[in-house]
């Protein structure tokens, strides 16, 4: 049998310092819903030891909720990529860009109704099964990867986060993060960049040089709640890919599918769509790269980046109806 009932593993930086107000509120919260100590545990992300942390998580716990940004619970679900035992898996969204949280639901709810609420719906939450795609050896896609213009934004945005130029305010990050877009508007892609895109045998080249980037996504939630995929299903086994040829396609498509989702089918003419069971990237090691909101531009050194489907996990889901009347 499992130790905990519920487990929260916290990165105390995120959302501007939000992670600590979390981890000092729960003893309070878990006890109004009736869990004593000893049922429920919670510990901050610790940068030497987070692999083992994670992993005695997985191991001894019903639920496990990972309190931070898309990369917090990234790290958790790289863990259940290389095949570590789970519950179920839940988060609570405090990062700048939040998109996994948004496609389920989540951050709506924190946003909305606060920490509380948020807490009683993913302990009543059932789960949804929810695809996972394994990134060569060492990484786990879970929400969307992108090159070009996205990319390069997030690396400035990261190295000034790491250099310590930024406040611990998420309005702030999200003021530097429009700023940097900005400063980017005439990236391209420079280098000869190729994806090899195949679907049920069956593959095609695109060609990505001199465009402004492309997005690959397992998720419909793009930078901060775009939905630009007409048909995004994180539990179909298959990848959205858009490619943008210009800026004109990339700011039409990601307005339109903000403003309204239904919009994003009449853009689609401004940009390249595919979908795909496998993706082969070549000659990214000279260009920018990230994956759900970590960089790691410079990691593909002189070889393919290869997307494929590894497992599903079961994903505390907070979009169905009856959460509405709590």
């Amino acid at each position: 049998m499992r130790k905990y009932k519920i487990a929260f593993i916290i990165n105390p930086v995120s959302g501007g310092g939000l992670g600590r107000r979390v981890h000092t509120f729960l003893p309070e919260i878990m006890a109004s819903f009736g869990y004593h100590e000893g049922e429920w545990t919670s510990c901050y992300t610790k940068k030497d030891t987070m692999v083992e942390q994670i992993q005695y998580l997985l191991a001894n716990a019903c639920k496990i909720i990972a309190v931070g940004g898309d990369g917090t619970i990234g790290l958790v679900l790289n863990q259940l990529n290389k095949g570590y035992t789970h519950g179920e898996v839940g988060l609570i969204p405090l990062g700048t860009g939040n998109d996994l949280g948004r496609a389920l639901g989540i951050h709506d709810v924190y946003h909305s109704k606060g920490l509380l609420a948020c807490i009683k719906r993913l302990i009543r939450a059932k789960f949804t099964q929810f695809d996972l795609w394994k990134v060569n050896t060492n990484y786990t896609l879970a929400a969307y990867l992108s090159m070009g213009m996205d990319a390069a934004i997030l690396h400035d945005f990261d190295s000034a986060r790491k250099s310590g130029k930024l406040f611990k305010s998420a309005i702030i990050n999200k003021c530097y993060y429009i700023l940097k877009l900005f400063s980017r508007l005439s990236y391209r892609m420079q280098n000869p960049v190729q994806l090899e895109i195949s679907l049920c045998g069956n593959a095609q080249t695109v060609e990505l040089k001199n465009s402004v980037g492309c997005i690959i996504g397992n998720i419909n939630s793009y930078a901060s709640g775009a939905k630009p995929f007409c048909n995004g299903n994180f539990n179909d086994k298959l990848l959205d890919i858009i490619v943008f040829q210009n800026i004109f396609g990339y700011f039409m498509h990601s307005l339109a599918s903000r403003i309204a989702p239904v919009l994003a089918g009449k853009t689609c003419r401004f940009v390249q769509s595919f979908q795909a069971d496998r993706v082969k990237i070549s000659g990214i090691e000279a260009d920018y790269i990230q994956i759900d909101g970590e960089d790691l531009t410079g990691t593909f050194a002189r070889e393919a980046v290869i997307l494929e489907p590894k497992c599903n996990v079961k994903f505390l889901d907070l979009r169905k109806r009856p959460f509405n009347i709590f």
